[in-house]
Parts: C-alpha cells; structure tokens; sequence
C-alpha cells in the first residue's frame, strides 16, 4: 500500500476528483496493467487535473521504464502543462530506442514548434510524412508549424494534402476556414526587378526592368499584372502582361496570361500562355505548359513544357522538363533542363539549375538564324526573407552558344506583401 500511499498524497484536488485520485490509490498503481493506467490518467485529465495524471504516469514507468505508449502520453501531458523540456526528454528517449515510432515524430515536432524551434519541427515531421505518408496528423501538425511561421500559402497547401487521405476530416477544414477567415480581404504582392547581361563576340548587352503586382483573393482565385521594359539590339521594347490563377478544390492549378507589346522590334507583339499544375502522386507534381508568340516579321513560336518535380513541398526537391519548339519560319527544335531547389520555405533557399537543347529561330534575342545551334544554360539563384512578407534574390545565369556567343546575367529583385 505504500506505492498507493504516494499516489494519494499527490491528489490535492477537491470533490469528485479527490474521490477518483483516492480510487486510483486504493487499487494500487503496482498492480495495474498497462491499459488500467492509461484509464486512470485519462479520467483524471478529463476532469482536468492534468499534473495528477502525469504522477499516475510516472508511477507507472518507474516499474517499468520502456512503456512507450505511458511515456509518450505523459510527454503529451507535459507539453499541455508547458514542461516542454520534460516533454522533449521523454519524446528523443521514444525516438532514439524506437525509431519507427511515428507517433512519438509526430509529437516532438510540434512540441519543437511550441518552443519555437521551426526549422527542427519541420524537419521531424518530414520524416514522420515519409515514414508514413497517410498519417493525418503528422501532415495537420506540419500545417501548423508553417502557419505559426507566416507561411500561409505553404500551410494550406499541407492541409489540402489531409483531404486526399481523409475526404471528410473537420479538422482540416476548420483550419481551412481560419485561414480564410484571416485573409477575407486577400492579399496584394509588389514584385520588382533588375537585370543585366553582358554578351561577347561584339554584341550590344541587354537590360531588363520589372514592375508586377498579384493579387491573391480569400477564395481561390489569383490575378496579376505588369510591366517588363526591355533594351535588346540596341532596340527598347516594352511588355504588358496580365493573367490568372485558379486553384481547384483538388489542387490541381490552372493559369492563363497573354503578353502584349504592338510595337515591339524584337521582342513579341502577343504572347498566350496557358499552364496546368496537378499533384500525380504524394511526391511527383505534374506541369503542363503552352505559350504562343508572335514575332515581328509574322513568325509564330509554340512552345510546349511538360515539367516533373519530384518531392514537392519538401526542403530539398529536383524538377525534370522537356521543352518543345515550333517555329513557322524554320521548324521544330527541342531542349532538356533541370533544376535542383534547396533550403525551400527557409530564411535563405536556393536554385541549381542546367539546360541543353538546340535552337534554329533566335527571336528577341541578337539575330535569326534557320541553322540549329546547340545551346547550354546554367543558372543559380538565392533568395533571402527578410520576414514572412519580404524577400530579396539574387539569380546568376551563363548561356553558352556554340559557335555563336556567350551571354553572363546578373538579376536582382524584392518583393513585398500587403495585407492579411
């Protein structure tokens, strides 16, 4: 009776609930199973007495000190009552004996996000994710942590991912609504940029400015406009572009925009761009996209861009493409690309990126010519955010046509984010 003795010395609530710590008591912690224990402290935190249950707990795993399931509810216990450190303790023990214990991920990354340690938190339930893919809290807890970040738009989208496990979860959708509750006035983004490129083999350089706005309303839809001011072969052209975005309830996006530029002298008068964005497994994102130039000299150019990325959504993902040529003046030509994206969704990412294919129409850029060359692009990029409404980047770009000329691009742009 002495481990009862303890159990009811810790019980100093009144009413009902001293009633039920002195039943606990009486029954002997020592002699209960497993299951009876979870009971007994699951009473107590439906009646409230939260630092109770976690004596219960505690009893329990000093007789048996690799009972998982007690010790994961009582760090579960511990991060309601903010002994977060205690929680953690108890969680990196589960892990680090039971690795395959989604469970336990699932809980110490949000236990990670309580202390503000997002970068650790993400990481963990990434892990979880990919351990099991079809875990619903692991991915709501994700959404959670990208919320508490800022970063509202990759927060939704994790929590769409719920309705592909669970069509008829109301946790996801309650989260859905706050959130678009906080956005019922959507939100309004300032891009800005400049870019230069040095050419060779006596070339004139080019310039480019950038002035675009994007609107993106509390329901699904998306608009944006802008300007792009171009210096070219010694010739000054200018673009006004405006567009849309529509994002299905399954996730699948669709865009469309159209480029006009009457009197342009290298660049298209009308450019139509159509795109598709689905989801073809958890970890494989589908794009299709078409565009339709027309040049001065009435030559039209249709381009058509299936894109593969693999591991969306994660910090580290690769997109694959294959892009599609046909010029009317001088037929069709064909080129390959990929890109390595880093460090996505923290303050500081990154892209790595390589293409090769063959070109016979050159428009906009310094000539025309109907003999195919080769042409090799290598580009980088970094972007750094300043906070969850502004960020800086800086892209690097070296093209190399054989036989022809080099071309070496610097650009530098901001944006910032008005509103909820």
């Amino acid at each position: 009776m002495d481990d009862a003795a303890v159990v009811a010395r810790e019980c100093h609530m009144r009413g009902y609930i001293v009633v039920l710590c002195s039943l606990i008591a009486v029954r002997g912690v020592s002699a209960e199973s497993i299951g009876s224990v979870q009971d007994d402290a699951r009473s107590l935190i439906e009646a409230g007495a939260l630092r109770e249950a976690i004596d219960v707990y505690s009893e329990y795993l000093q007789r048996d000190d690799d009972a998982t399931d007690i010790r994961i509810e009582r760090a579960r216990v511990l991060g309601w009552t903010e002994r977060h450190g205690e929680a953690l303790d108890d969680l990196e023990r589960v892990i680090e004996n039971h690795p395959e214990y989604v469970e336990a991920r699932v809980l110490h990354g949000r236990t990670l996000g309580w202390l503000r340690r997002y970068r650790e938190a993400e990481a963990q339930l990434r892990i979880a994710i990919a351990m099991e893919p079809v875990n619903v809290d692991a991915h709501l807890t994700l959404g959670d942590i990208l919320l508490w970040q800022g970063r509202a738009d990759a927060a939704r989208a994790t929590y769409e991912e719920v309705w592909e496990i669970d069509p008829t979860n109301a946790e996801v959708g309650l989260r859905l609504e706050r959130l678009a509750g906080d956005r019922r006035h959507g939100r309004v983004r300032a891009d800005v940029s400049l870019g230069s490129s040095q050419l060779n083999s006596g070339f004139d350089n080019w310039r480019q400015q950038t002035l675009a706005l994007s609107w993106q309303g509390p329901d699904r839809w998306s608009f944006f406009g802008g300007l792009d001011r171009y210096h070219r072969s010694n010739q000054n052209d200018v673009q006004w572009t405006t567009g849309l975005v529509h994002r299905l309830r399954d996730g699948t996006t669709l865009d469309a925009s159209i480029s006009l530029g009457n009197n342009n002298q290298v660049l298209p008068h009308q450019v139509y761009r159509f795109g598709v964005v689905q989801k073809l497994h958890r970890n494989l994102l589908g794009t299709v996209r078409y565009k339709r130039s027309n040049y001065p000299g009435g030559t039209d150019v249709d381009t058509l861009s299936p894109t593969l990325q693999l591991w969306p959504g994660s910090p580290y993902s690769l997109e694959v493409g294959y892009t599609y040529t046909h010029a009317s003046d001088s037929g069709s030509t064909d080129a390959g690309q990929a890109r390595l994206l880093l460090f996505s969704g923290h303050k500081v990412s990154g892209v790595l990126g390589l293409a090769v294919g063959r070109e016979k129409f050159i428009a906009g850029v310094t000539n025309t010519t109907t003999a195919a060359i080769r042409v090799t692009t290598s580009f980088a990029s970094i972007q750094w955010s300043l906070h969850d409404r502004s960020a800086i980047r800086l892209s690097y770009e070296l093209e190399h046509r054989h036989s022809s000329y080099d071309r070496n691009g610097m650009t530098l742009g901001y944006y910032y984010t008005f509103g909820e």
